[in-house]
C-alpha cells in the first residue's frame, strides 16, 4: 500500500507526529478559502435567511387561518353509547387529509376533542377549524353515536383562560413511555374515561377542568415507519434512524433470538394495519387557590393510568398553557391508532356522570303531502327546511 500511494502514507505520519500543526494548516486553508470565495457566502446566508423566515411567516398564516374562523360544535349524548362507535367516527374524519401540496400551502387542520368541567356542568364538544366543510363533522357524529345530537356552541370557555389572570392553571401534557411504535393499552368496551370524567365532578365555584385532544391525520409514511420498526425488530435490532441495515448480513450475524419480540412485533403490525393520528393530549385545572388546582391536576393525570399496557403516557410540561389551551395550538405529539383514539375519544353515555347534558328527541321535516296554505299551523323549524304547515 505504502508503494502504491507514498503521499498518503506520509499524510497520515504526519498527522500522527503533529496533529496541531495538520490542525493549524486545515483551518488556515479554510480561511483563504472563505476569503476567496467571501461574496458567495453572503449571498448563501442572506437566501438561507429569507427561506427560513419566509417558512416561519407562511406556518404563522396558515395556523392563523384555520384557527379565525374555528367553530366549536357541541355534543349531546344519547343513553346508551357503544364504545366500538368512537372508531367509526375517528375512521370517517381521518378523510380531512388533504394532498400533499394543499398541505404545504394552506396546511393540515387538526380537530379538537374537548371535554369541559365547571360546577354542576360537563360539556362534550368537538372543535372544527376553518377549512372543513360545514355539517361534516355533525354528520359524522350523529352518524357513529346514533341518538347523539350535535348544536353549534354560542361560547367557547377555553378561549377566556388569557383574560382570567387572578386564576392559578395548572397545565401538563401526555407523552408516550415507550417508542411511539408500541400501542398503548386499554380496550374500547372498558369505559375508560369513567376515571377522567369523575375527576371532572365536584368543582367549586370558579373552578374547572379541561380535557383536551387535538388530533390530526397523518399520512401513509407513519404507517410505513411502523412496519419497518417491526422489521427490525424481528432482525433482532433496535428501531432507530440508522437501523436500515439490521438484518442484512448473514445468518452468523444475527443475535439469538428474543421470546418477547414476536409479541412486540405483532402489536405494532396490528397499529400500523390502521389509518395514524399525530395527538397532543393536555389536562388543565383552572382555580382561584392554587393549592387546589395541583391536588386536581394530579388526580385527572392519573385517570390516563388506565391506559398503561406495553406503552403509556407520561406527564410532561405544557409550555405557554394560557396560549396553547385556547388557541388550540399542537404541541407534544404522540401517535394513536383509530383504536386507541377511539378510548380516549369517545362520547360518554348520558347517564354516565352527573353534569352531563342529554340529547332531546330528534327532529323530522315535515312531509311534502302536507300543503301550505289555509290555515296555518306554523312554521317547520327542521334544519333547512323553513315553510308554513297548514291544514
Amino acid at each position: 500500500m505504502a508503494a502504491r500511494d507514498p503521499a498518503k502514507l506520509r499524510g497520515v505520519l504526519r498527522f500522527l507526529l503533529d496533529p496541531f500543526g495538520v490542525a493549524r494548516d486545515a483551518l488556515h486553508a479554510l480561511k483563504e478559502f472563505a476569503l476567496d470565495r467571501v461574496a458567495w457566502i453572503a449571498l448563501g446566508l442572506a437566501i438561507g435567511i429569507v427561506l427560513m423566515v419566509t417558512w416561519r411567516l407562511l406556518v404563522g398564516w396558515r395556523s392563523r387561518r384555520l384557527r379565525e374562523g374555528a367553530r366549536r360544535v357541541r355534543v349531546l349524548p344519547p343513553p346508551e353509547v357503544d364504545p366500538q362507535q368512537a372508531r367509526l367516527l375517528w375512521m370517517s374524519l381521518h378523510a380531512l387529509l388533504r394532498p400533499w401540496w394543499k398541505r404545504f400551502v394552506f396546511g393540515q387542520p387538526h380537530v379538537g376533542f374537548e371535554i369541559v368541567g365547571r360546577p354542576e356542568e360537563i360539556d362534550v364538544a368537538l372543535w372544527v377549524p376553518e377549512g372543513v366543510p360545514s355539517g361534516l363533522v355533525e354528520r359524522a357524529v350523529e352518524v357513529a353515536f346514533p341518538g347523539a345530537r350535535t348544536q353549534k356552541a354560542d361560547t367557547d370557555p377555553l378561549r377566556d383562560l388569557p383574560a382570567r389572570n387572578e386564576s392559578h392553571l395548572e397545565a401538563c401534557e401526555f407523552g408516550f413511555a415507550e417508542p411511539e411504535w408500541f400501542p398503548i393499552g386499554g380496550e374500547a368496551g372498558d369505559e375508560s374515561l369513567s376515571l377522567a370524567l369523575a375527576a371532572l365532578t365536584g368543582l367549586g365555584e370558579n373552578e374547572s377542568a379541561f380535557v383536551q385532544l387535538l388530533a390530526r391525520p397523518v399520512t401513509s409514511r407513519a404507517r410505513y415507519g411502523l412496519v419497518r420498526a417491526a422489521r427490525v425488530l424481528r432482525a433482532g435490532g433496535r428501531p432507530g434512524r440508522i437501523s436500515w441495515r439490521v438484518g442484512r448480513g448473514g445468518a452468523g450475524h444475527r443475535p439469538a433470538p428474543d421470546p418477547t419480540v414476536e409479541g412486540d412485533v405483532r402489536a405494532i403490525l396490528s397499529k400500523a394495519a390502521s389509518p395514524l393520528w399525530a395527538c397532543t393530549l393536555r389536562v388543565a385545572v383552572l382555580s382561584d387557590d392554587a393549592e387546589q388546582a395541583r391536588g386536581r391536576i394530579h388526580g385527572l393525570a392519573g385517570a390516563f393510568a388506565v391506559f398503561e399496557g406495553r406503552n403509556g403516557f407520561r406527564r410532561r410540561r405544557c409550555h405557554g398553557p394560557h396560549r396553547a389551551i385556547a388557541g388550540r395550538l399542537t404541541g407534544r405529539r404522540v401517535l394513536l391508532s383509530v383504536p386507541e383514539l377511539a378510548q380516549i375519544a369517545t362520547v360518554p353515555a348520558a347517564g354516565a356522570v352527573a353534569g352531563l347534558d342529554r340529547a332531546g328527541a330528534k327532529t323530522s321535516a315535515p312531509s311534502r303531502l302536507l300543503v301550505s296554505t289555509g290555515k296555518v299551523l306554523g312554521r317547520a323549524d327542521h334544519s333547512g327546511v323553513s315553510r308554513p304547515v297548514a291544514i
